[in-house]
């Protein structure tokens, strides 16, 4: 088996090391010319041979090897594809998680306060469609990967779509089996699923019920480099034009530090 030398001198220092060993030891120089041996003595030493590999040889998988905190060129090169990973998630467009209950779907208004829009039998239930958050989803789908965040789950798309006039084929986040009061025990209820399906992506989450596990995780994520926006809405009038005009600025923030 090769072993790798503690550190990676220059040529010409690994060349005048190399002869003197070559004096006074037997030396096992392992490469495409295969194993030589020079004068015996009790002592070996292994040199690793760095010099390129070509098609017709197999890489050495043993001629660098990384550890934690080496430097040198696999860990430059480590860290230089990492940084092109984030700056390729970047540039692509930020997620929008889009709950609808409370964001769409309104309620809690007066008969003399009621927003624009219509009701619609959904599953035999009547919701109250804002047209006018409608209309900002379908802005902010020109700037954000819509995502549909809502106890709907698969029906959002089924639905929404036909009635409100946004794009369809939008991915939904699903919950699993666990009911709200046991998720909510030790966190927001959709925390999870938002987590999981986001990544280091930046986002935008619209909701109407935020809770203090959703800011703590949004600072955290604000903290290590992901841009992360909490956007709250009052079921009453759902995603109206300031909800919107935050999710504008935190767009143009991105676009400004590409």
């Amino acid at each position: 088996m090769l072993e790798e030398e503690p550190e990676v001198r220059d040529e010409g220092a690994d060349e005048r090391q190399e002869n003197a060993e070559l004096d006074r030891h037997e030396v096992v120089v392992v490469g495409r010319s295969g194993v030589g041996q020079a004068k015996r003595v009790p002592h070996r030493t292994r040199l690793t041979d760095l010099s390129p590999q070509t098609s017709a040889n197999p890489a050495n998988r043993l001629t660098q090897t990384v550890h934690a905190k080496r430097t040198g060129p696999s860990s430059l090169l480590r860290k230089a594809c990492i940084k092109m990973s984030n700056c390729l998630e970047m540039s692509r467009k930020p997620l929008l998680f889009v709950d609808v209950d409370g964001v769409i779907s309104l309620w809690g208004f007066g008969e003399d306060t009621r927003p624009p829009g219509a009701f619609a039998a959904i599953d035999g239930i009547p919701h109250f469609l804002s047209t006018r958050a409608a209309e900002h989803l379908l802005a902010a789908s020109q700037r954000f990967e819509l995502v549909w965040c809502t106890g709907w789950e698969e029906k959002a798309d089924e639905h929404l779509p036909r009635l409100l006039g946004v794009p369809s084929g939008r991915p939904h986040l699903s919950f699993g089996d666990a009911t709200r009061a046991q998720v909510s025990a030790r966190a927001h209820w959709k925390l999870e699923a938002v987590q999981a399906h986001a990544g280091n992506r930046p986002l935008a989450w619209i909701d109407d019920a935020f809770n203090d596990a959703c800011h703590a995780w949004a600072q955290e994520r604000a903290a290590q480099g992901l841009p992360t926006l909490l956007v709250s809405t009052a079921p009453a009038s759902g995603l109206d034009d300031d909800a919107a005009a935050q999710l504008d600025a935190f767009a143009d923030g991105l676009a400004a530090a590409r």
